[in-house]
């Protein structure tokens, strides 16, 4: 593994495989120079650059990793100049990895948060498929036409509450959502009936 794929930006980038001189951000899917053709002139600056116009509170933690990195670096320097000491000594030295080991740990959870909270869900998650279903039930009881999900202002709605989740289109409601919804109600009013015991019904006009 180079150098270049060490760097704590990495855990928001792929490798374009098709074009190795470019990175996929894991976020918004937009492909990035690495600012050269070969390993040599490969560098992290414009995936920080991008990191920072366009994710900038996921930035701030990969600074906040690079710091903590650098100190962990320190620390077990000295923990290193220090195991030729005596047997107190290297109980102290254990003591330290082992807290090293945790604080590591704790700062790998927060990453893998912090990728997930921004991380755009596929239409599959169950998260997507509630509230998709939502819209759905929403434009069958509302009578709301189909085009709603392409309205600006609804788009921008839903993109305010939950930023992961994805519009599914006006075909995938027509086509799946809505007659979905139709067949579950359509047994469940199969149900209530044949439970009943008498029916009335009344007409207008």
């Amino acid at each position: 593994m180079s150098k270049a794929t060490k760097s704590p930006i990495w855990d928001y980038f792929d490798t374009d495989e098709n074009n190795r001189s470019k990175a996929i951000c894991k976020f918004c899917k937009m492909k990035v120079s690495r600012g050269g053709t070969s390993g040599k002139k490969m560098t992290t600056s414009n995936l920080r650059g991008h990191m920072k116009a366009k994710h900038i509170k996921v930035f701030q933690k990969v600074e906040d990793l690079k710091c903590f990195k650098k100190i962990n670096t320190e620390k077990k320097n000295v923990i290193a100049s220090t195991s030729t000491s005596k047997e107190n000594d290297n109980s102290k030295v254990s003591v330290s990895n082992s807290v090293t080991v945790i604080i590591d740990q704790k700062h790998q959870s927060k990453h893998e948060e912090t990728i997930n909270k921004h991380r755009k869900w596929t239409s599959s998650e169950q998260r997507a498929q509630k509230i998709t279903m939502r819209i759905g039930e929403m434009i069958c009881v509302d009578i709301q036409p189909y085009s709603l999900v392409t309205d600006q202002g609804f788009k921008k709605l839903i993109m305010y509450l939950e930023p992961r989740y994805t519009m599914p289109s006006r075909k995938h409601l027509t086509e799946t959502v809505v007659p979905l919804i139709y067949e579950k109600m359509k047994i469940q009013i199969m149900n209530d009936v044949a439970k009943a015991d008498f029916l009335s019904f009344t007409t207008d006009g």
